[in-house]
């Protein structure tokens, strides 16, 4: 039995039971994904992006009904956002029509013409027009990939070399694993939310990586002190009463972060900005899938792995001196 101090939660011991939990609800996820599918934005697989300035309301449900009814255009969807002008500085709405379809200078000019027309009274007005070959898409989803496979390879290198003195490289590990399980929740946030992948996907995951990353580092911060001030004692101990020390201050990062991350989450539903909602709902979901692997799942995993070491290391020490006597004899 560990031995706990006075109002010391087991973390440790309670280990197995974090990682089920996480388990089923990724299992849950994973049932979704295969029924829902994923839904990927042009700028991954290509397209084009009619962007229209307009005034007063426009509800982009009934705008992408009335392009449906007059244009055969693939995987159309119509989103409302918001723009600054880089003249003026002022924030005026946008209404995005997209399609997975590369769209000609005559189709553009035709549906701008048409949409104009239909809503007169909202004076709306061509801002901008984009297109996206697929293979470029692809090539940009490619590097987005490799920008996020990097930063998780130098991360593991980062935690390997400041915390070698208390296992090094498998503590890089562990906190990339439980990184993996905060990424994955938000990928399911996308797929549950009906949120297209797309650039914002990256910044969702490149910001986890730091965010998930700190807070297991402040706990591994404190086992390597603990460590050094309670010698002989088993690591566990030392995890277990490092843990309940640094839970304060993760829970109140997580609090503040999330927070802010929910307000802003709440201020772009209420206000109907999607570019704003595909970043900072991911965003809200994936902390605090941060908060639980740093708090519940990194460092557990990490003492077991580390303990199991120990015990190899301990057995073949054991069969090595038993060989001995027998050459000895």
């Amino acid at each position: 039995m560990k031995k706990l101090f006075k109002g010391q939660f087991a973390y440790i011991e309670k280990g197995k039971i974090f990682w089920c939990v996480a388990g089923a609800l990724i299992a849950l996820c994973l049932i979704f994904n295969l029924i829902l599918g994923t839904s990927v934005d042009i700028s991954f697989k290509g397209g084009s992006i009619v962007k229209l300035a307009y005034e007063g309301t426009l509800d982009s449900k009934d705008v992408q009904s009335f392009v449906a009814s007059r244009f055969d255009f693939q995987n159309l969807s119509v989103t409302n956002a918001s723009a600054v002008s880089p003249g003026t500085g002022e924030t005026y709405n946008t209404v995005n029509i997209a399609t997975t379809q590369q769209l000609t200078t005559d189709e553009v000019a035709s549906l701008v013409a048409s949409v104009t027309e239909k809503y007169a009274d909202n004076q709306i007005k061509q801002d901008s027009t984009n297109a996206i070959n697929a293979t470029m898409g692809r090539l940009f989803f490619l590097k987005c990939l490799v920008a996020v496979l990097l930063a998780a390879a130098f991360l593991i290198l980062y935690v390997g070399i400041r915390f070698r003195k208390i296992g090094g490289w498998p503590a890089g590990v562990m906190a990339m694993v439980a990184i993996l399980h905060d990424v994955l929740i938000a990928y399911f946030a996308f797929v549950l939310f009906r949120i297209p992948l797309n650039d914002n996907f990256v910044a969702v995951v490149l910001t986890i990586l730091g965010y998930s990353l700190n807070s297991t580092i402040v706990v591994y911060d404190r086992i390597r002190d603990n460590r050094r001030l309670m010698r002989g004692a088993p690591l566990s101990e030392v995890a277990n009463f490092s843990m309940n020390q640094s839970f304060t201050r993760n829970f109140n990062t997580f609090l503040s972060t999330f927070i802010a991350i929910g307000t802003v989450s709440a201020v772009a539903v209420f206000s109907g900005l999607s570019e704003i909602i595909s970043f900072s709902l991911p965003m809200l979901i994936g902390t605090t899938a941060g908060f639980y692997s740093s708090t519940f799942l990194c460092v557990p995993a990490w003492v077991a792995w580390m303990n199991r070491r120990e015990q190899k290391k301990a057995a073949k020490a054991k069969q090595s001196k038993k060989g001995g006597k027998k050459s000895r004899k």
